[in-house]
């Protein structure tokens, strides 16, 4: 058979004709199965379906209409109205505009307080509490601006209520429990700087300290010729052993009293040189140095009002050396000067060319 001829064209046609009829029958055999078998599944699926939809109706259904819930499910579609019933009840939620119009007339009243003339003490605290303003409010503006009120009215109140006493003839059970405040120590250590100055750039404050009790005449004799006045700091020790003569002297001139603490100090040392410098001299002292006090002592005294002075003590063993110390000393303080110098032979016959120094120099003498 050759190519081309007309048998060669006869057996393709019969040959296409063959294989499309064997194609066609394979190709619906496979579908055929395969859409038998979806049947089957989603046959298998259909009685899960509607029971679960069933036992949903019966739970959303009022009593007496379960049957007709069950016959609409048995068919395979479920009842609309059933579903819609088991939906819960919808509530209007309550109007909350009357509240917040009482709300904005309290806001516009809050700020508007009238004190007239008779107020009585009862009064006023009612109409700040109607303001809002409660007893912790008025304790916390007192704590902020008057602390050493009000830890003095507390120190009074622990003592009031540990002086009394508790009798009673019901039994131990019932007893009240009497509890005490402890009293905070050394109450009169209360200092008041307000009236210090801020120091700023261009001022010094000149100050003595370790003072020899035969060089004070010397000291304000040349605070006296520059017309200056100075802070003498006090040891415990040092204001015990000066006589009330001297260390009146000292405020007699001019000069402000303040207190050295040794080592890391103490509370109790504090105490007895404030104690011996207030009466003496009449004025509380405010100020203090000490360069190795502990952080909990020196919150302790900022809370009491006094005021650490910073600045680095100047010594030496030569006019020279204390001149060169004091000029290290101002140049290396960006915002003013503490000019700490002790009250040593040589600190003292240098102090009045220092002083010059420093008003050549444009510096202004401030104390406290």
């Amino acid at each position: 058979m050759k190519f081309g001829s007309v048998e060669f064209f006869k057996h393709l046609i019969i040959s296409t004709v063959i294989s499309v009829v064997i194609f066609a029958a394979s190709f619906s055999m496979i579908f055929g199965i395969k859409a038998s078998s979806e049947s089957i599944r989603v046959s298998d699926k259909l009685p899960k379906t509607a029971d679960a939809m069933s036992d949903a109706a019966e739970e959303g259904t009022p009593s007496g209409s379960g049957s007709d819930t069950e016959n609409d499910t048995s068919a395979g579609a479920p009842d609309d109205d059933a579903v819609t019933e088991t939906a819960p009840p919808v509530t209007d939620a309550p109007d909350e505009t009357p509240a917040d119009d009482e709300d904005e007339d309290k806001d516009e009243n809050k700020d508007e307080l009238n004190i007239p003339d008779g107020t009585t003490v009862e009064e006023l605290f009612g109409a700040l509490a109607g303001k809002g303003i409660s007893a912790k409010d008025i304790i916390d503006y007192l704590f902020e601006h008057d602390s050493a009120y009000l830890d003095s009215f507390i120190y009074r109140e622990a003592e009031k209520a540990a002086a009394q006493s508790v009798h009673s003839d019901a039994p131990a059970e019932d007893t009240p429990t009497i509890v005490t405040v402890p009293a905070d120590e050394h109450p009169g250590l209360y200092a008041d700087a307000s009236g210090l100055p801020v120091l700023t750039d261009g001022m010094v404050c000149l100050t003595f300290e370790s003072i020899v009790p035969d060089y004070l005449s010397d000291i304000f004799y040349i605070l006296g010729e520059q017309d200056i006045s100075a802070v003498v700091f006090l040891t415990c020790e040092e204001a015990e052993g000066l006589s009330d003569r001297q260390l009146a002297a000292i405020a007699e001139k001019g000069c402000s009293v303040g207190i050295s603490l040794t080592g890391e100090g103490s509370l109790e040392e504090m105490n007895r040189a404030f104690e011996r410098i207030s009466s003496v001299t009449g004025t509380a002292p405010c100020a203090y140095i000490c360069d190795g006090i502990s952080d909990s002592l020196a919150a302790e005294l900022d809370r009491r009002g006094f005021v650490r002075f910073g600045g680095r003590r100047v010594s030496g063993d030569s006019w020279s050396e204390i001149y060169n110390a004091a000029q290290d000393a101002v140049e290396a303080s960006a915002n003013g000067v503490v000019l700490r110098l002790d009250g040593g032979y040589y600190s003292v016959i240098t102090a009045e060319d220092i002083i010059s120094y420093l008003k050549n120099s444009g510096y202004t003498f401030v104390t406290i």
